[in-house]
């Protein structure tokens, strides 16, 4: 089926711009919604942007109902990714993390009731409620107001409860990301990025805390299933259902790039516990026939080119 507009909030990072991509090859009308530059982009969509006419970005920012609710005009289909991310980055910055995290996600809400879509996709709050951070407090909050959205106002919502999804084009520091001031970083693309220029690997605090990782592309085909009547009002984990620790992480991209980096212990992030988490892979099966079919090794292997050729250095797989 074409033809259809699908418009995606947060429509430039890693996993909407590929989500893009493939709305695209479809025919249906995409819009990219973000409060990015066009030159703060990925390059890949750029590229998608000046090759495909049924593409357009708008420049927004969630925050501005007005903005959202003009986006959403016609939308069958409404992804709703834009968030304010960052761990210890957002302390000192509660109030605008909640005007984002928060008012954002209700304005997106109303906009797509108002819109009428068929179908409204989010990524629920992580698994980490444990961590007492804005971050996690903030999507908590946006999560029970999606939740009541669609319980009390009807809005077709499908939660996918995204695992720790890595895969070329994430950044190593979200230096792209249009809500400064605030550093964050992203795991595996730091340690890749790191192991490539035989530098330490930074490991947060011993190391054997666990987390879920899964490949960009599981995680979008997961995406393009989730639109679809059988999953309304669900919540569903898109994982590998497998938690692998962060130090074994490590040795594995040192492995497999053949670095000669060392793994450098440093504290852990303010908010932060030891935690273990992973996917429940039921509902994805249950709901949309969804299963990964990338391993850890294979996705780390298909992701380390990308930085190589970002870092002007050989690819060693």
């Amino acid at each position: 089926m074409s033809g259809r507009k699908v418009v995606l909030t947060g429509g430039t990072g890693l996993i909407m711009s590929n989500v893009a991509e493939r709305y695209a090859d479809l025919g249906d009308e995409v819009i990219l919604f973000d409060n990015n530059q066009q030159h703060d982009m990925y390059p890949e969509t750029q590229e998608l942007l000046d090759k495909k006419k049924n593409v357009r970005f708008v420049q927004g920012d969630i925050r501005d109902a007005k903005a959202v609710a003009e986006v959403a005009k016609g939308a069958e289909i409404f992804y709703h990714f834009a968030a304010l991310m960052g761990t210890s980055s957002r302390f000192k910055q509660e109030v605008f993390t909640v005007e984002v995290n928060v008012i954002g996600t209700i304005n997106a809400c109303q906009a797509a009731l108002d819109a009428g879509v068929k179908y409204y996709v989010y990524p629920p709050r992580p698994a980490l409620t444990v961590w007492m951070t804005p971050y996690i407090i903030t999507k908590t909050a946006g999560t029970q107001f999606t939740q009541m959205y669609n319980v009390i106002y009807g809005l077709p919502t499908i939660g996918l409860n995204i695992a720790n999804c890595y895969g070329p084009r994430e950044r190593a520091v979200l230096e792209a990301n249009p809500y400064k001031p605030g550093e964050g970083r992203k795991m595996m693309a730091t340690f890749i990025e790191a192991a490539l220029k035989n530098e330490d690997l930074p490991v947060m605090g011993d190391g054997e805390q666990s987390s879920d990782f899964v490949f960009i592309d599981d995680i979008v085909e997961g995406c393009m299933r989730a639109p679809r009547d059988a999953a309304i009002g669900q919540i569903i984990d898109l994982g590998t259902g497998i938690n692998t620790p962060v130090k074994k992480v490590a040795e594995m991209i040192i492995e497999i790039t053949g670095s000669k980096s060392k793994i450098k212990h440093v504290p852990l992030r303010t908010g932060e516990v030891k935690v273990h988490t992973k996917a429940d892979l039921a509902n994805a099966k249950k709901f949309l026939d969804w299963e990964p079919k990338i391993d850890l090794r294979e996705g780390i292997r298909r992701t380390v080119p990308y930085y190589a050729k970002r870092l002007g250095v050989k690819s060693p797989v």
